[in-house]
């Protein structure tokens, strides 16, 4: 496949935000498959695969770990895995960023030692995103998991939707506060109206929806 834009996944992770955002607050069962601490986009399909996304200022590194891929530390002997193959051709300032930022959060435990454990991984180069693999590979080995991301905002709205089996309403609120998102950067507020559609199918999951939107900046005016 081309190489993925850089914008594409800055914007798809808001996207997927937002409708994960519109799902929880009425299911919060799946909370924990998306998520941000700071700078860093989280995600977590449940059946062992955990992602990273790194946004800092104009820089981009993603980093995921699969326990079904081939490429895992706990497939290879301990001679054999090393981290550094997935980053082959980064910039050293992007790998610092990574080390400090991304990798943190894929730290597991294998032979003897604590340490990120990485099956798949890019970063941007301009306006683009690359690896040291081609993106087939990539893709295999962890990076499906944001797969919707990665696309241009008309391809991803409708398999978002689908995913997440949204009615009408539903859909024309991630529509609308997708669209205010990207229009301003200042703060904004959900309307009384977003708001009945938002807890049209319940509440329980009010706290994880407004911590989620609060992440890229959108709050809720309710106790």
């Amino acid at each position: 496949m081309d190489k993925p834009l850089v914008q594409d996944l800055r914007t798809g992770a808001i996207l997927r935000t937002i409708a994960h955002a519109i799902f929880v607050a009425s299911n919060p069962t799946l909370a924990y498959e998306v998520s941000w601490d700071g700078p860093n986009y989280l995600r977590n399909n449940s059946m062992g695969t955990r992602g990273v996304v790194t946004i800092k200022n104009d820089a981009l590194i993603g980093a995921f770990s699969d326990i079904h891929s081939s490429r895992s530390p706990f497939r290879f002997g301990e001679k054999e895995y090393d981290i550094n193959m997935f980053f082959r051709g980064i910039e050293p300032s992007l790998f610092s960023m990574a080390q400090v930022e991304t990798l943190s959060y894929l730290i597991e435990e294998y032979h003897q030692k604590v340490a990120p454990a990485v099956t798949s991984a890019f970063w941007s180069s301009g306006d683009y995103l690359v690896g040291a693999e081609s993106w087939d590979t990539i893709f295999e080995n962890g990076a499906h998991l944001i797969k919707t991301e990665l696309l241009p905002t008309h391809k991803a709205i409708p398999l978002i939707e689908e995913d997440y089996e949204f009615n009408a309403k539903q859909a024309g609120l991630l529509k609308s506060l997708f669209r205010r998102r990207m229009d301003s950067e200042s703060p904004l507020t959900l309307t009384s109206d977003e708001l009945q559609v938002l807890f049209a199918e319940g509440r329980e999951g009010i706290e994880v929806s407004k911590t989620l939107l609060k992440s890229i900046n959108i709050s809720l005016d309710v106790i």
